[in-house]
């Protein structure tokens, strides 16, 4: 074949790298769709149906008890993710539109820097907190679940980088092959573990590793041609976004905490068995999130880049757009799952979940604060002023400590529910205030970089 021949056939799409027919793909479908939305709402469909599914794999096949602990292991996980995004996605997501070009290589490469210093530091505070469980606290099946998740937990967290990276730059259908590759290979695995009864916390949490690890791998390898990585260079943006990511890592990771404490604090306060009841309320409350975090996963770089165009009206606009859709959407939830959510329960997961209307209703509610508590939170993200976000978080902490011994040995499950619910809601109205009040002044001259 000719030079020129091989011209023609570069030009017309036949020999291209990996990533570039990745990158093809995803804009054929978002092209296809016609709205990247739409895309982000299909990705988070298909993440929280594969998270729901495992639940009701676990809690049919293993009972309250093994439910109970896999729920542990995934709270540690969620609270990972959220420490990841909060330290490297956030920062990348609003400086990098900031950047020559929107897409600055070095910058990637360094945000994949950071990338590999979380993952070493996470293993190594499981690997102890998995020590200390089965040594000193005598918990040997937290131990067992703590320890399979440190091992996971470079895995898990690359694939989310990938996902926040594709998200960043607005590569939605990107994203959505991503997570197609983890989802199918997770769901195959625990039909086999459930068939041969093998599956419990441990094989599942096994399993979502080993997912994470084929699509996060892959796609590195694929997309690696879009990193280049300068140490030197790497420190020096690690100093850059120190003040943002730090404000927002005490703000988010608080937040986690405060949302995801619930499990844990019935498992030891309750027990196994009321820790998994908890989780099954606790799962079918979040089956809206797709919604939910769909649009969110958009809203992020939308309100960046809102910032960078017209300063802070223009992110007040942005984050009024989105709020009473979502009001809307989870006040209908909240009646939903008032007369409907024990059925539904039970008939996922079986008889021995009982007795959990006011817990799922509780739950549902603290959904709402906590969406709401989110958006006021990007605002003040996007406007520099995230250190508001851990303020509140300061306060509801506060209130669930008061809350948490008049309510949980009363109350019992639903009690816990009731605790979240109300430190949610206090986290929504101060982050509200404080947005509502600092994104009043008029649009900067100058974007900070």
């Amino acid at each position: 074949m000719s030079n020129d021949s091989l011209a023609d056939t570069a030009r017309t799409g036949l020999l291209v790298s990996p990533a570039e027919w990745a990158h093809r793909i995803g804009r054929r479908l978002v092209s296809r769709t016609g709205v990247k939305g739409a895309l982000s709402l299909v990705d988070q469909a298909l993440v929280s149906a594969a998270n729901f599914l495992a639940s009701i794999f676990v809690g049919r096949f293993g009972g309250p008890a093994e439910l109970g602990l896999y729920f542990q292991g995934f709270t540690v996980i969620a609270v990972l993710l959220t420490a990841q995004i909060a330290l490297i996605a956030v920062p990348y997501t609003i400086y990098s539109p900031r950047k020559q070009g929107g897409k600055d290589k070095t910058f990637a490469g360094s945000a994949l820097a950071h990338q590999l210093m979380l993952s070493l530091a996470v293993v190594a505070l499981l690997l102890l907190a998995a020590l200390v469980l089965w040594g000193t606290l005598d918990k040997p099946a937290l131990a067992a679940v703590t320890a399979i998740v440190a091992v996971g937990a470079p895995f898990v967290l690359m694939r989310e980088f990938a996902r926040r990276f594709c998200f960043a730059h607005m590569e939605i259908g990107r994203g959505l092959l991503l997570d197609l590759v983890t989802v199918t290979g997770q769901l195959a695995a625990f039909v086999w573990l459930s068939w041969n009864g093998q599956l419990t916390a441990v094989t599942a949490l096994a399993v979502l590793a080993a997912a994470c690890a084929i699509s996060g791998l892959g796609w590195l390898f694929v997309c690696r041609r879009e990193f280049h990585l300068v140490w030197k260079q790497a420190l020096a943006d690690l100093a850059h976004n120190f003040s943002l990511a730090m404000w927002v890592f005490l703000s988010d990771f608080g937040a986690a905490l405060i949302a995801l404490s619930g499990g844990v604090l019935t498992i030891f306060l309750l027990g196994e068995r009321e820790a998994g009841i908890y989780a099954a309320c606790w799962t079918v409350s979040q089956a809206v999130n797709p919604l939910l975090f769909g649009t969110f996963n958009l809203l992020s770089p939308t309100a960046a880049r809102a910032y960078a165009n017209g300063g802070k009206p223009e992110v007040r606009r942005v984050m009024f757009t989105v709020t009473p859709f979502i009001v809307a959407l989870l006040l209908g939830w909240c009646i939903f799952l008032l007369l409907f959510g024990e059925l539904i329960i039970q008939a996922l997961y079986g008889d021995d979940f009982l007795s959990t209307t006011w817990v799922v209703t509780w739950l549902a509610a603290s959904v709402l604060m906590r969406a709401l508590g989110v958006i006021a939170g990007q605002g003040l993200q996007t406007i520099d002023r995230p250190r508001f976000g851990f303020y509140s978080n300061v306060l509801a902490l506060c209130g669930l400590a008061l809350s948490v011994p008049l309510l949980i040995p009363t109350w019992g499950v639903t009690g816990a529910a009731m605790c979240i619910c109300a430190a949610e809601a206090t986290i929504f109205v101060t982050r509200m205030l404080a947005f509502l009040s600092l994104s009043r002044a008029p649009a900067p001259c100058e974007v900070p970089t």
